[in-house]
């Protein structure tokens, strides 16, 4: 299920938050690829990292990753959003855009501080 050369995917979660950022209209499930074990995915690529500097200027920066997800919701039972373990503007969407949102972090002493501030962000965007 893995891509050799995801840096030339044409569709990716970057373009597709792209799209919405300038509104231009997008195709039913764009960017997501059918994989023969059954699971869906869209992928992301080198790109993401540009899309989290060019949310920090969107209005409703937040709501951006629950705007598409809300295109493609009824299509799916569950929809796994992974992030990488920082307050960035992609995981502030991901929690925004979450109905329930899990953490499965690694708790060692130093993690605490940085787990606490997901539990606090997650209990903001849930409201």
């Amino acid at each position: 299920m893995g891509y050799q050369h995801p840096d030339q995917l044409d569709e990716t979660l970057a373009t597709v938050l792209g799209k919405i950022i300038e509104d231009k209209p997008l195709l039913p499930s764009e960017g997501i690829f059918h994989q023969e074990e059954g699971v869906d995915l869209l992928p992301a690529n080198i790109d993401l990292a540009a899309m989290e500097v060019t949310l920090v200027d969107i209005m409703s920066r937040e709501t951006i990753l629950r705007e598409y997800l809300n295109t493609v919701r009824d299509q799916y039972d569950v929809i796994l959003l992974d992030c990488c373990p920082s307050l960035g503007m992609l995981t502030i969407n991901a929690l925004s855009a979450a109905d329930q949102p899990h953490s499965h972090n690694q708790r060692h002493p130093y993690h605490n501080g940085g787990y606490e501030n997901h539990l606090f962000a997650g209990n903001r965007g849930a409201a």
